[in-house]
């Protein structure tokens, strides 16, 4: 029996980059789907952001019976992603997937 889980460990480069960056924090909730991390960490990963922590939860919806997922991610953004464009990708993807996403 499969759980769908699929976990990749990789060996990272040893190189510290000096490339200037700015901590800022993501907010997400919504409806619980799977693939929500795999396509938020893609938009991120494409645009060289790195995720410092990531906490996820599933919590019943306070009105209803639907499953609510949740989660608050560090990120690490280069000074050169406008945070603008990297606000727009996200809304556009939280517009596809349902889900309401936050940069601060």
């Amino acid at each position: 029996m499969s759980s769908g889980l699929k976990l990749v460990i990789e060996k990272a480069d040893d190189v510290v980059r000096d490339e200037p960056q700015q901590t800022v924090t993501l907010s997400l909730v919504g409806n619980d789907r799977p693939g929500i991390i795999r396509e938020i960490s893609h938009i991120l990963a494409k645009r060289g952001v790195n995720v410092e922590d990531l906490e996820t939860e599933c919590v019943p919806a306070p009105m209803s019976a639907e499953i609510l997922f949740k989660a608050k991610a560090i990120l690490k953004v280069p000074t050169d992603v406008e945070l603008t464009v990297l606000q727009a990708a996200l809304e556009k993807l939280a517009d596809d997937l349902i889900v309401e996403i936050q940069l601060s």
